[in-house]
């Protein structure tokens, strides 16, 4: 058994001075122009290495001290989902394996000790040209102390479509591969090389993974470390093209310190652009949708923009619907990865004050897999507040997360090591919830990217609402079970604009098609509110007596009998149920 790291046996007085003389990337991901191109040729082919030949190993060793002590003194709480004893145990594994690691693979693996925290917001950010790999960073990541130390991308991009792995964008001659599945890469499959890189991985949930998986693909010294490929500086790829023909193709790493861009379908010649990926650089906009009456809201980012605040998009969005002949509004907050959570409240203000939108079946709001941070709190607060349906997937944040980053820099490497300062709880008792699931589940296929549509989109336009509260509760049952069904009961009945209406009928049919459904004790549910919130209905009991009946609770059946035919004496059916309940097993 190795023995636990020390984490406070050192001072680091040199952090900042470091910190200082690390050469900065600006926000657009263009290096600085310190950095020559003499100085960059060097970096076109990089040797194997089989111990530390950037730093020293007392110098990494020293980095991944001070890394502990950051994690367990200035977390906001560390350790809620991994023990301290076994982040200390794998601290001094690493600490012990630092002479036989090269400097990349030291940098992934005191990546994956972090993510080991599994917290999204926490991460020891993998130094690219563009400063961030897994582009979730609101703020600069500086270039670590030596510009050998920066990760290298491969020409072409991975995303996870609903289909499988595929090539979303490339750069160069590579374009020609857009579009094809990604059947095997280096010497794994396609689903085992996602595995292989989990750990690397900071996420929050299972669905976070669907995002960095494929994006730390993209990464040579991520999938060498990750034992994805023999070789990074050739990475075997085995792709299936929209055709169906396999072919291998093999893809070299770029030069680490020119940014890479990669170019999409949509940016080809020909191709069309759709609608939400028309202007995903736009923190908040908005389209009329004519032929639909509908309204199409992306918000990619919680902030203000220059010339227009959050809060006066808000004011213009609602004044639209207002004045427009809308019946629907989709809000797409799939690409939205955060911001400032205290600019949501004009938002939330807006939508609930639109009575024309805020009904079940005319608001709409995509999430997916970058839904994340601020955009993970405004879609808690739209799911507690407003009437609006999920479409899309599952959000990349869990409902309660740790947040709001605060950065530190590692003294020697320069590495940029970010950790959560803030505990931000969502507005249900449940602390444990892994994300806020889709009422209308859509995926993106690779084909549909391809293509230029929209299915998820298409989802939220093509949907009709039943008409009344009995059908809505069945919908919801029919998706998400009987909570999906309470929590459109608790948001009828606690709206303003229909508190005052009698439900008892749409609770009897919704409760009727859950006895059909023998689902007994859901049905209990029911009409023991309905018998509660009409006591003098002969209805409410006779149903609540059957459903007990059904569900094999006899004492409990016999009361609500009996107090049906004290309110209806002599009723047949009544009768009939009660000697069932009163009947004892031998």
């Amino acid at each position: 058994m190795k023995p636990a790291i020390s984490v406070k046996s050192r001072r680091y007085s040199r952090a900042a001075a470091l910190s200082m003389a690390a050469l900065v990337f600006s926000l657009s991901g263009v290096p600085t122009p310190a950095l020559t191109r003499a100085h960059a040729s060097t970096h076109t082919s990089v040797p194997a290495q089989k111990s530390p030949r950037i730093l020293s190993v007392e110098k990494w060793r020293e980095d991944l001290h001070f890394l502990v002590d950051k994690v367990e003194t200035n977390h906001r709480f560390p350790f809620s989902k991994i023990t301290k004893e076994a982040f200390e145990g794998a601290a001094a594994d690493l600490q012990a394996r630092i002479p036989s690691l090269s400097d990349h693979d030291i940098v992934v693996e005191m990546a994956a000790l972090v993510a080991m925290l599994g917290d999204g917001h926490s991460r020891l950010s993998l130094p690219v040209a563009q400063g961030e790999a897994q582009g979730r960073a609101h703020t600069e990541t500086p270039a670590p102390a030596d510009r050998d130390l920066l990760l290298r991308r491969y020409p072409v991009s991975f995303y996870l479509f609903g289909d499988g792995l595929s090539i979303p964008g490339a750069i160069g001659s590579h374009t020609e591969f857009i579009g094809a599945q990604v059947v095997r890469i280096g010497r794994m499959t396609a689903a085992k090389a996602l595995q292989a890189v989990r750990r690397v991985a900071s996420v929050d949930n299972e669905i976070g993974h669907k995002l960095s998986g494929p994006m730390l693909l993209g990464l040579a010294e991520v999938c060498s470390a990750c034992g994805v490929v023999d070789d990074m500086e050739n990475l075997p790829l085995l792709i299936r093209d929209t055709a169906g023909k396999e072919s291998e193709i093999v893809v070299k790493p770029q030069d680490p310190l020119t940014p890479v861009a990669y170019i999409q379908a949509f940016e080809l010649p020909g191709r069309p652009v759709p609608l939400w990926l028309k202007n995903r650089t736009d923190p908040h906009w908005f389209e009329y949708l004519p032929e639909k009456r509908a309204v199409f809201c992306q918000v990619n980012a919680i902030q203000d923009k220059p010339g227009e605040t959050m809060a006066s998009f808000s004011s213009k969005l609602a004044a639209f619907i207002e004045a427009n002949p809308v019946e629907r509004l989709v809000l797409d907050l799939r690409w939205n990865g955060g911001g400032n959570n205290y600019l949501n409240r004009s938002l939330i203000l807006a939508l609930t004050r639109s009575p024309k939108v805020n009904r079940f079946g005319r608001l709409f709001t995509i999430i997916g897999r970058t839904t994340f941070s601020a955009a993970m709190n405004l879609t808690s607060d739209l799911e507690h507040w407003t009437n609006t349906l999920f479409v899309g997937e599952a959000t990349g944040s869990t409902t309660s997360h740790y947040g709001d980053a605060r950065r530190h820099t590692l003294p020697n490497s320069g590495l940029t090591l970010r950790l959560s300062s803030i505990y931000w709880r969502d507005w249900t008792a449940d602390e444990k919830r892994p994300w806020i699931a889709p009422d209308l589940p859509a995926e993106l296929s690779s084909k549909d990217y391809l293509d230029g549509t929209d299915p998820v989109l298409e989802a939220a336009l093509g949907f009709r609402a039943p008409d009344d509260l009995a059908g809505q509760l069945l919908w919801a049952f029919d998706r998400g079970g009987f909570d999906a069904a309470y929590t459109r009961f608790y948001k009828f009945s606690t709206d303003p604009e229909t508190a005052g209406i009698d439900i008892q009928a749409d609770l009897h049919r919704f409760g009727r098609a859950l006895l059909e459904k023998a689902k007994f004790a859901e049905a209990v549910q029911v009409f023991w509110q309905n018998a509660a919130d009409h006591p003098d209905s002969f209805e409410a009991h006779l149903d609540l007596g059957e459903a007990y009946l059904g569900a094999g609770k006899k004492d409990e059946a016999a009361k609500s009998l009996e107090k049906a035919l004290s309110l209806k004496p002599g009723d047949a059916r009544a009768k009939e149920l009660l000697a069932k309940a009163k009947l004892q097993h031998p």
